[in-house]
């Protein structure tokens, strides 16, 4: 059955602006049974081989982790990805301090911005000052030698701690911002001790904000 002369142009235009849009053809022609939403999702399926920069088709996303990453945001594989050259081991899970984090600390943050304000809160509220602390670890932007000890007077000013956690320290006769990730705190109270505990298990896993 041939197709009245305005429909037959307007899917003319139509398969014109798929090509234009850098979208495959291949299943336009999809069996009448298919839905709507079914033919969309098809007619978006990208042709095989890599896909080329301006498709506007995404690959369907893993929602076997979205849940997981709304909670901890991004996580790499290798701890040195977001340890930098913080020589820390890798720990196993440890399911209270996994449900610690996910139901006190970052609970109901959704996003890098929200997940830094909210360990930066938890640690604002949970770290008494001044405490000591000793070096366990080495960083290139840091002076700090390892078995150092230091003074930390505070954490760092929030606008510090959008990708990590700082404190500042009393080094010599300066004031410098250093990563909590590089102290160890020594003698403090089970409170301080516990979140700071959290801190270097967050980042030694590899979470991210």
């Amino acid at each position: 059955m041939s197709l009245h002369p305005v429909l037959a142009e307007k899917l003319t235009a139509a398969l014109q602006a798929v090509d234009t849009a850098g979208l495959t053809r291949r299943d336009v022609s999809a069996p009448p049974m298919l839905g709507k939403a079914q033919a969309v999702n098809r007619l978006c399926e990208p042709p095989p081989g890599p896909p080329s920069a301006g498709s506007r088709c995404q690959p369907t996303p893993d929602f076997s982790v979205v849940s997981r990453r709304s909670i901890f945001g991004s996580f790499g594989t290798e701890t040195a990805e977001s340890l930098g050259d913080i020589d820390m081991p890798r720990p196993a899970e440890q399911p209270e301090r996994e449900e610690r984090i996910r139901n006190e600390i970052v609970v109901d943050a959704y996003d890098e911005t929200e997940r830094a304000s909210s360990w930066y809160c938890h640690l604002e509220d949970r770290l008494s000052f001044p405490l000591r602390a000793q070096c366990i670890a080495h960083r290139a932007t840091s002076p700090l030698r390892r078995d150092e000890m230091v003074e930390v007077i505070d954490l760092a000013d929030e606008g510090e701690c959008g990708h990590e956690m700082f404190v500042t320290i009393q080094w010599r006769d300066l004031e410098l911002a250093v990563p909590l990730a590089q102290l160890q705190p020594v003698a403090v109270d089970e409170e301080t001790a516990e979140a700071v505990g959290d801190w270097h298990y967050w980042m030694a896993r590899g979470y991210e904000f």
